[in-house]
């Protein structure tokens, strides 16, 4: 992606001086050096933020420009590098190399080791669950309160806005998913302490490092009850049954994931926030509409239709 093919965003200002500037220039006013000032499109939310990878001599790097302030997320890093947890060295977040306040990106080394869902399709499936049990652990005991305070309320008021998209792909699924929401706010979770939160912890953000697991992209990075997290987990976990074996391990990464975090967590308190987690899921489905989403929607619903009245 040379400048001239850089994301056209007018709401994210890192791209126009990417474009005008050049990648290689804006970089190196920031102590970043980098093979040639081209770079490859991983993720663009227009709007919201974009995801370049570009390479540098040291390695490949990924460059993140947003539309809102990153003064927040660059205070998250800062603790968490306190905490000894931003270090590279598992379990860690990729170190913040370099950041513009003003053109709100931030510089980050790539996390090369297999995530959850690639050690799932190897057969590993208790060794991806043991590495998101192992971050869980050590987010729980990491005293880190940063971000956004996660909890029922502002989970499920999250979901709201989904809903009209919900209702314009399948009237009948939407019906039944906001009976389910009706129950899951007649009933929240009990409160329980604040831990660090990732905020979006799936299968796709955990990696395997050579010492343990690396955790990535923490643009949600805040605190709340564990089971936020684990909730996350356990229906990312749910999505990726796509055949026997992928299912049988998918199984055994939540058998681990579920044996690790144990002491961590409240069961009652898991099975609401695993269903809000479920819904949240459908609601991206209907809206992003990709092949058999009505039929994996289905799936998820009656998983988490199973899980409520358990409560």
């Amino acid at each position: 992606m040379r400048s001239s093919e850089i994301a056209d965003d007018p709401l994210l200002p890192a791209l126009a001086a990417f474009r005008d500037e050049g990648l290689e220039a804006v970089l190196a006013r920031h102590g970043v050096g980098v093979a040639d000032g081209s770079a490859r499109l991983l993720a663009h939310h227009p709007g919201e933020r974009c995801t370049m990878l570009v390479q540098a001599p040291a390695g490949p790097l990924v460059v993140k420009a947003y539309a809102a302030d990153v003064a927040p997320l660059v205070t998250a890093m800062d603790a968490l590098a306190a905490a000894g947890l931003a270090d590279g060295h598992a379990p860690s977040v990729p170190p913040l190399l370099a950041y513009d306040r003003d053109l709100a990106f931030v510089v980050m080394p790539l996390f090369t080791g297999r995530s959850m869902r690639e050690l799932i399709r190897a057969g590993e499936g208790r060794r991806a669950g043991d590495l998101a049990a192992a971050w869980l652990r050590v987010a729980a005991g990491a005293r880190v309160e940063v971000g956004i305070p996660y909890g029922p309320r502002v989970l499920l008021e999250r979901l709201q806005p989904w809903s009209p998209h919900v209702r314009s792909a399948d009237p009948a699924l939407a019906a039944r998913t906001a009976r389910l929401l009706d129950v899951l706010a007649a009933a929240p979770a009990a409160a329980r302490d604040p831990i660090l939160l990732h905020g979006a912890f799936s299968p796709r953000h955990v990696v395997e490092l050579p010492d343990g697991p690396g955790v990535f992209d923490l643009d949600g990075v805040g605190h709340g009850p564990a089971e936020v997290d684990a909730g996350m987990m356990l229906a990312g976990l749910s999505r990726l049954g796509t055949g026997p074996r992928i299912q049988a391990q998918a199984a055994a990464a939540t058998a681990a994931f579920r044996d690790g975090i144990a002491d961590e967590v409240d069961a009652e308190a898991l099975v609401w926030y695993q269903a809000v987690q479920l819904v949240k899921l459908i609601h991206y489905l209907a809206f992003r509409r990709p092949p058999r989403w009505r039929e994996r929607s289905d799936v998820l619903l009656e998983e988490a239709e199973h899980l409520v009245p358990a409560r």
